[in-house]
């Protein structure tokens, strides 16, 4: 019987002896970075575990990766196993499609050596919750989040000035983002179909807002557009259903139909005279004066004898029961018709007794 027991476990030794090695040995391994020094990034993935290492020094391979079969990153055939992402202290920029369509990434490490997220490099990471995007990141490129639709807060590094077009299209989840002073342009759909975005706070750095930025960002309740935005571009809050309030804090704004032609919702805020009246008078739009001082014309409409006009811009307060001629006739005559009906109603009441 011993024996028996003995040879079961030495059986069961050598066949986990063969699954820990066959384990380990699903480890992919390459070179990453740019074309000239490829060596000097490496990268190797655990399909176990999940983890991709990036490490080295300087650059990973962009502009030579194509979103087609034959020329994406060398990982990608088994892209769906990552489920972590660790880059190395020294790799300086994230490449382009570096990390694209690894729908089953939780966690990503990026060191304070990277300065740049590259063009689509977190493309259709679904399952990716947060982004810690460090300090020294200066660049996020074209659609660098698309579709990261488990996504909900991202905080924006100051050093970037631009967000670029697409970055957080059809990130879904996302609730809050925080945008630096010091980002001077929000481009074409940097945030479209962002359905759960519920506020966006713009810094008064931020000179132009491109078309389409906040396209479907149905969550949004109002918006305040400071001071030094030049332009904002055609639909820019377009299609954004619950909307309540769109202000314009200069008067001089361009506004390339920023609500698009669905915004009987939206009550647009500005400056008497100003760009925002213009066009929310040409949209067919509700406007609101921010300030409430009666305009110029209505002084001189005063002058001209409109003593109803004098009466609201000089503040008097007629006198009670004299405010329209006939409303103290009006009462009084209701009053005598009441008495007289009472009247008969009695004499009425008591012919009826007798």
């Amino acid at each position: 019987m011993k024996r028996k027991i003995i040879g079961l476990l030495f059986i069961l030794t050598i066949v986990f002896a063969f699954t820990a090695f066959g384990a380990s040995a699903e480890v992919f391994h390459g070179n990453c970075g740019p074309e000239g020094s490829e060596d000097s990034v490496t990268w190797t993935l655990d399909s176990i575990t999940g983890e991709l290492k990036i490490t080295g020094t300087g650059e990973m391979r962009h502009d030579e990766y194509e979103k087609h079969e034959d020329n994406l990153p060398p990982w990608y055939s088994v892209c769906e196993s990552v489920k972590k992402v660790t880059i190395g202290d020294g790799v300086t920029s994230i490449g382009r499609l570096a990390i694209t369509d690894c729908v089953n990434l939780t966690s990503v490490e990026i060191p304070d050596s990277v300065t740049r997220i590259g063009e689509s490099a977190f493309y259709n990471c679904t399952s990716l919750a947060s982004v810690p995007i460090p300090d020294g990141v200066t660049q996020i490129e074209y659609e660098a989040f698309r579709n990261c639709t488990s996504l909900t807060t991202v905080t924006i590094p100051d050093g970037v000035t631009v967000i670029e077009d697409g970055v957080f299209i059809g990130c879904s989840g996302l609730t809050s983002v925080t945008i630096p002073d010091g980002v001077t342009i929000i481009w074409n759909c940097a945030f479209r179909d962002c359905t759960s975005l519920t506020s966006v706070t713009i810094p008064d750095s931020v000179t132009r807002i491109g078309n389409g930025a906040c396209w479907h960002c149905c969550s949004l309740f109002s918006v305040n557009i400071p001071y030094n935005v030049t332009k904002v571009g055609n639909s820019a809050f377009y299609d954004t259903t619950f909307l309540q309030s769109l202000t314009f804090y200069s008067p001089t704004t361009e506004i390339d139909n920023a609500l698009g032609n669905n915004a009987g919702h939206t009550t647009v805020y500005g400056y008497k005279g100003s760009t925002a009246e213009k066009y929310a008078k040409k949209a067919g739009i509700k406007f609101v004066a921010l300030d409430a001082e009666p305009e110029s014309s209505t002084a001189d409409d005063t002058a001209a004898g409109d003593t109803t006009a004098a009466d609201t811009v000089t503040g008097e307060t007629p006198e009670p029961g004299t405010q329209s001629g006939t409303v103290v006739p009006a009462v009084i005559a209701a009053c005598a018709a009441a008495v007289v009906i009472v009247a008969v109603i009695c004499v009425v009441m008591a012919k009826r007794r007798k």
